[in-house]
């Protein structure tokens, strides 16, 4: 007895494999279309959509672990290659800011939902038993808000 839900792919009789190869090229395919419809969106769009992919599937040593070439180490402990890659989008994301010369206090007042849900992640952390794990996701995921 299966406990998981049917896709659409599955209904339908679609391998997940095409499936994901369809929404990879409807993606791109919709983001060529927006820049040569508006050619003053700039590559900066590739930054969210590269992060999304990265927090919405596996690490980037899990794919390469799943291609043979390097070896998992295990979730927990993080990986340095990983590091690298989350540091190059955060710097990135950080450089693409300051050319827009984006104002932190005038973000940070306009959003008093987005305080709010970082300080519930900043005590569910405190409250954690696993302190150190926990540190480790939030660095992971509070340059993707």
């Amino acid at each position: 007895m299966s406990f998981i839900e049917p896709t659409i792919a599955s209904i339908i009789g679609l391998p997940p494999q095409v499936a994901l190869l369809g929404t990879i090229a409807l993606v791109f395919f919709l983001f060529r279309r927006d820049i040569r419809e508006r050619p003053n969106v700039t590559g900066a769009l590739w930054l969210p959509f590269v992060w999304m992919v990265l927090i919405g599937s596996r690490s980037v040593v899990q794919w390469l672990h799943t291609l043979g070439l390097m070896r998992a180490g295990s979730v927990e402990e993080g990986n340095p290659l990983d590091a690298l890659i989350y540091l190059s989008l955060i710097a990135a994301g950080i450089w693409v800011l300051n050319q827009r010369q984006v104002s932190l206090s005038e973000v940070l007042q306009r959003n008093g939902w987005l305080i709010a849900f970082i300080a519930y992640c900043f005590i569910a952390i405190v409250w954690s038993d696993f302190l150190d794990h926990g540190d480790q996701v939030l660095s992971k995921h509070r340059h993707c808000v």
